[in-house]
Formats: C-alpha cells, structure tokens, sequence
C-alpha cells in the first residue's frame, strides 16, 4: 500500500519509481486504479487490474536481479483533475548471463483524482528501437 496519498504527479511518479527501486511490487501495483492498465516494454499485451499489474512486476523482479531505472527529459500537460504524464528512461538491468546492459525507452501515462487519491489510470512504456535515440545495445 501507498505510505502517503500523492497530492501531485510528481509525488505519484517518486513513490511509483522509489517502489520499482525496492522491488516492492505490491506498491508499484497500488499507484494505479483498481481497473488500471500497463503497457510493458517487451510487449505484446497490456496488463490490466492491480493484481496482473502486481503479478507481472513480481516475475520482472525475480527474472532480473539487478534494475536501475533513470527517468528524463519529463513533460506533463493539466486537464483540471487529469494529468497527462510523458518521459525518456534509461534502464540499466543484467541479464540472465549476469551482465549488465542498458536499453533505452520512454513512458506515456495518465493519472486522475478518485476520491482523495492521485493514481495512474494508464501507463503505456516502450523501447527505443535497437540503435535508435540513446541506444547502447
């Protein structure tokens, strides 16, 4: 469960990318709304649902031992209680071999009020394309 009730997308995006450091799945899965939707980088499918959400991060945490995740180049556009939220990543992981490698990608999301909480309705994340912007692989 989320510590503290975000008041701004900031917050909301600090507590989603501080649960994603400490590979609490549970509170990554609790920023968004119960019927929230996460488009994964590596694809194919969105996940929907808090659980599926929180299922799928778990596998992510186990499956990759190390994540490091920098978030950049932020944008974000206000529509009264809806914010549309835009930015470039850098993901350093190791992969099943125990070396480390970094892709590149961006996430698009839109978060809303319900009640009192601030919380992502959608999430949408994607890579760069292999030797595109930033690209080390």
């Amino acid at each position: 469960m989320l510590d503290i009730v975000p008041s701004s997308i900031d917050e909301l995006a600090q507590q989603w990318l501080v649960a994603f450091h400490k590979k609490d799945a549970q509170a990554l899965s609790a920023t968004f709304v119960e019927d929230g939707v996460y488009i994964p980088p590596a694809g194919p499918f969105p996940v929907q649902g808090r659980d599926a959400i929180r299922a799928l991060f778990e596998g992510q945490f186990q499956a990759f031992p190390y994540l490091r995740l920098s978030i950049k180049n932020e944008s974000r556009k206000d529509y009264g209680n809806t914010v549309i939220y835009n930015c470039t990543w850098d993901l350093m992981h190791t992969d099943g071999k125990g070396l480390k490698k970094t892709v590149h990608g961006w996430i698009s999301s839109a978060e809303t009020i319900i009640g009192s909480q601030r919380l992502f309705v959608l999430m949408a994340t994607s890579l760069f394309p292999r030797g595109g912007w930033g690209s080390s692989l």
